[in-house]
Parts: structure tokens; sequence; C-alpha cells
């Protein structure tokens, strides 16, 4: 529940925001989701707050980097795709289907070939890779906990 409400905050900062303000909310916020767990229960709503700097700094390494190599994977299809070739494959379907090919119908196919292949496909290859990968990082979380326990105590 808090991952949800601090990414809904994220999202509202970052947009049209400069790289360097994007970065700065985009820390901020894995910082905050591995230091505060709010969750629902059936006796209402849990806390739990983690109190181990190490462990929020351990986390948010691992939460920002994998974030990182999801985002650069989900690029590396779409730069290898003729978007030139997937259209006349779609005209092919148009002539088979005896649809008259005009300049607009042509224009919007572009147009739509352009936006599945760019920004749909990564989107989707990136949503996927996270659900892929959010136990396994939960399981790297939990195996690396550390207990810091000070020395003056």
């Amino acid at each position: 529940m808090s991952s949800i409400l601090v990414s809904a905050g994220e999202g509202f900062l970052t947009s049209g925001a400069s790289a360097g303000k994007t970065l700065l909310v985009k820390v901020s916020a894995t910082v905050i989701k591995n230091t505060v767990q709010v969750k629902t229960t059936e006796d209402g709503i849990s806390t739990n707050i983690d109190t181990e700097p190490i462990n929020v700094v351990k986390n948010t390494a691992i939460d920002l980097s994998v974030g990182a190599i999801i985002k650069g994977v989900s690029k590396l299809p779409t730069s290898s795709v003729n978007k030139g070739e997937v259209v006349k494959g779609v005209k092919k379907v148009y002539k088979k289907a005896d649809i008259d090919i005009t300049r607009k119908l042509n224009e919007k196919t572009k147009e739509v070939v352009e936006t599945v292949v760019d920004k749909t496909v990564p989107k989707v290859i990136e949503k996927t890779t996270k659900v892929l990968t959010n136990e396994k990082k939960k399981e790297v979380k939990k195996k690396t906990f550390i207990y810091y326990k000070p020395a003056y105590d």
C-alpha cells in the first residue's frame, strides 16, 4: 500500500521535471519504499519501519540497480525492429483483404506501427520483467539482511 502511494507521488512530482529532479525524486521514493512498509491486514493497517540504515541503503541500491537494468532491457528489442518492414507486412494484409490503401490509411498505419514498436512493446517488456524479477529481488533483500549492533551498546 505504501509503495502505491509513494509511486503515485513520484509520478506526480516527475511529470515534466528535469532529469536531475526526476532522479532525485526517484531515489527519494525508493528510499521511502525501503524504509516504510504499510500493509492492510484483517485487523486494519499495519506499518513496519526499517530502522537499520544499512539495510535501507542496500535495498535501495538493489531496487535502483534492478530498475535500471529493466529499463535498459526493455529498450533492446525495439532498436532492432525495422518499422518499414512491419508497415509492408500490414499493407500485404490490407491487400489480401481487398482494402484500398489510401494516403490517410498509409499514414495512420505508419503512426500505429511506430507507437506500438517505440512505446507499447518496451512498456510490456518492462512490466513483464518487473513481475518476473520482483520475487527474486525480495529474496535477495531477505538473504542479505544485516543486523547492525552499534559498538557502544
